[in-house]
């Protein structure tokens, strides 16, 4: 079905949905099903697919079925808030802060989803969905959000230490060296306006802080350490290729991450010994510091 062939009932159906789902005339969901307009669900409903959604934004903002709309639809002021907050993660996450119904609506403009990487075939982020799972920037999200000033997202990488606990742990505390804790710091000074910290790990590759693992004693080079193979991988299943990328760690770990960002920040690099790492920790800190009471003024 072409959208300029929509049927008047057709139509209705799309404009009535405001949370994603829709009810109407058996003949003309079915016309909306076959026109990937409409998914039937397994628990019997329909929901609006990504296309519907972008067809009923071009009704509600006037234009023809076919035609683009005449102007970008306008942000409310939370809306802008969350698209901006959800582009300080990573891979885009709403804040659990941002109202569901803000959510809803953002959905509807074609500029939130479901998790990209755990999102089960055919699922609409209709109300329900957003509620149980959270909301993720589409690529059309993102796009906006940089047009609202949003900034590339930030991640800042720490190597990980041979001095650990030992018990199982979250990553972000299994690490008990002088040096692991100075480059932590550092990393939190880099990421106060939004970003994520992984420790690169010999064994397990990237790994975030709240990542229970158990102790190990295994180092790059080692049988069964992590490859730049396994590296890419963990980049593209995180869909964080695009991420500015800071890497506080030795020149084998910066290595290491390069397989995968090509153009990341070594700020340790070509250090001569730990004690030329820690002035340079220590110099990274303080420029934070300075620019963010700078910003204050």
């Amino acid at each position: 079905m072409a959208h300029h062939n929509l049927s008047p009932t057709g139509k209705k159906i799309i404009l009535s949905s405001a949370d994603g789902r829709v009810d109407g005339h058996g003949a003309a969901l079915d016309r909306l099903v076959a026109a990937k307009l409409v998914v039937r669900n397994p628990d019997g409903t329909r929901t609006l697919t990504a296309a519907g959604r972008a067809l009923r934004t071009t009704l509600v903002n006037g234009a023809a079925p076919g035609q683009p709309a005449t102007a970008v639809p306008r942000l409310t002021g939370p809306q802008r808030k969350a698209l901006l907050s959800g582009a300080l993660d990573p891979r885009g996450r709403l804040p659990k802060t941002v109202n569901l119904r803000v959510a809803v609506r953002l959905a509807e403009l074609g500029h939130v989803g479901l998790d990209p990487l755990n999102r089960q075939e055919g699922q609409e982020p209709t109300r329900e969905a957003l509620d149980a799972h959270g909301g993720y920037l589409t690529p059309a999200g993102w796009k906006r959000a940089r047009a609202e000033g949003a900034g590339t997202y930030r991640i800042v990488i720490i190597g990980c230490g041979k001095g650990k606990l030992d018990h199982p742990a979250r990553a972000g505390v299994m690490y008990t060296g002088d040096f692991h804790w100075l480059c932590r710091q550092t990393a939190e000074e880099l990421i106060t306006t939004g970003g994520r910290i992984y420790v690169a790990s010999g064994l397990h590759g990237l790994l975030d802080l709240d990542t229970e693992i158990q102790p190990y004693d295994v180092k790059l080079g080692d049988p069964g350490s992590v490859t730049a193979d396994d590296i890419r991988a963990q980049v593209q299943a995180r869909a964080v290729s695009d991420a500015r990328v800071t890497v506080l760690a030795g020149k084998r770990y910066t290595a290491l991450m390069r397989a995968a960002w090509a153009d990341l920040e070594a700020a340790l690099e070509g250090s001569r010994g730990i004690g030329e790492m820690k002035s340079r920790l220590s110099r990274i800190r303080s420029s934070a510091q300075d620019a963010r009471w700078s910003s204050r003024r």
